[in-house]
């Protein structure tokens, strides 16, 4: 490098720490320091510290702009959350900035500065699909246009169409974004499912699912067994594939019968319960498991997945009762059985709406008076945040990554 007495590695060691934004800046220097930021080496210690050692947290905000005004539609804002607690837990010393996304007019959004346009009421302008690795996976308006988007680096990546055919109205796609070790590349998997059919004699036969897998370095998609998910008179239909962990893209869906005698049965014995799915990113296979029991009664409950503590869990509500907030864990998986633990059961007394778990004994909350909050598990105290929350609001955990999108892929393992 240039002008540089350091080791190689201790200029590594001190890239790695840095925030996006200033390598950004430094890769403007000088070739080398281009080349070297761009490097499979440095992208991946970035990554690795930015995931397991950094004392900030950034939380991905999707919110809801309400205008007041009868000229005025609503709109979304992304913004990011960045929390910093280097005080031993102390959350009365918490930092934390909020920052504005302003998204490029090509990525094929409306937006006027950080504002999207909402087209219609259910806010599905931008939704959010999955992230990985500091990319989000980005579904565009009513069409369903897929993209990635590294808010990092401010680079985003626009998905070809998927070659399966799309589903017809009122039935669904659904997506899942993570990383495959094996390859070193990431993935967007596609479950699709295309309804059902009348018969004369009155019986009405779900349509099985179909699944295809979309790969960044080949920027193609490809059809992809999904035997898994369904046993001979049951499927599994995923309704959201809400994380990925240790390579695996984890969801929940519900377990439909195949076949009805006639259609008034299908009123009455649709759905049977729902349960958790995986997608295996190395070896292309699907995985499902009982949730614990006392998720049974669908729609009895309000829980996401997502990883706390190194663990796959569960966290949320059920509607029954006094409602307690809850957080199970997963254990290990034998066939379709698996071992849950319940790590947390409290009240609440607000009963905010819980969006996303911070650390071990926290938890980003809504609270009924549309107002965003830390809640502390140990002290059993919320701490109030300058932003407004809507229906439709939405919070992720996402690392601050420098993993490129535009360029020949430059890989980090994740897992």
């Amino acid at each position: 490098m240039a002008e540089c007495k350091l080791p190689r590695v201790m200029v590594i060691q001190i890239l790695s720490r840095m925030p996006p934004k200033s390598l950004m800046r430094f890769k403007c220097i000088h070739k080398s320091w281009n080349s070297l930021i761009n490097s499979r080496h440095v992208v991946a210690k970035h990554l690795q510290f930015h995931n397991n050692v950094s004392s900030s947290t950034t939380i991905l905000l999707r919110r809801p702009v309400i205008w007041r005004t009868e000229t005025k539609n609503e709109e979304i804002v992304f913004s990011l959350l960045t929390l910093r607690n280097e005080n031993n837990g102390d959350e009365d010393n918490l930092d934390y900035d909020i920052e504005d996304i302003q998204f490029p007019p090509s990525i094929g959004l409306k937006t006027r500065a950080q504002f999207i346009e909402n087209p219609g009421p259910t806010y599905e302008c931008a939704d959010i699909v999955g992230h990985c690795g500091g990319i989000i996976c980005l579904s565009l308006y009513a069409a369903g246009d897929l993209v990635l988007y590294n808010p990092a680096i401010r680079e985003f990546k626009l998905i070809p169409e998927p070659c399966l055919p799309r589903p017809r109205q009122f039935y669904f796609r659904c997506d899942a974004f993570g990383y495959d070790p094996k390859s070193e590349d990431y993935i967007l998997v596609n479950v699709a499912s295309y309804g059902e059919n009348r018969y004369d004699d009155d019986r009405l036969v779900i349509e099985p699912l179909r699944a295809e897998m979309y790969t960044l370095g080949t920027d193609s998609w490809g059809e992809i067994k999904i035997h898994n998910l369904e046993t001979e008179t049951t499927m599994f239909r995923p309704n959201h594939f809400q994380v990925y962990f240790k390579g695996n893209c984890y969801g929940l869906a519900e377990e439909i019968k195949k076949e009805f005698i006639s259609s008034f049965d299908s009123l009455e014995e649709y759905y049977i319960r729902e349960v958790i799915v995986w997608f295996n990113t190395s070896d292309r296979v699907f995985h499902s498991a009982l949730t614990p029991d006392c998720l049974y009664r669908y729609p009895a409950h309000d829980f996401t997945l997502t990883v706390w503590n190194n663990f796959v869990a569960l966290f949320g509500y059920n509607r029954c009762g006094s409602k307690p907030f809850e957080i199970w864990v997963m254990g290990d998986s034998d066939g379709f059985t698996c071992s849950w633990i319940k790590h947390l059961s409290v009240n609440i007394t607000e009963s905010p709406q819980p969006l996303v778990l911070w650390e071990s004994n926290q938890s980003l909350l809504v609270s009924p008076r549309i107002r965003v909050a830390l809640y502390s598990f140990a002290t059993k105290t919320f701490k109030y945040l300058p932003l407004c929350a809507a229906e439709h609001f939405d919070a992720i955990p996402l690392v601050n990554s420098i993993v490129p999108l535009n360029r020949d892929l430059v890989c980090a393992d994740i897992s």
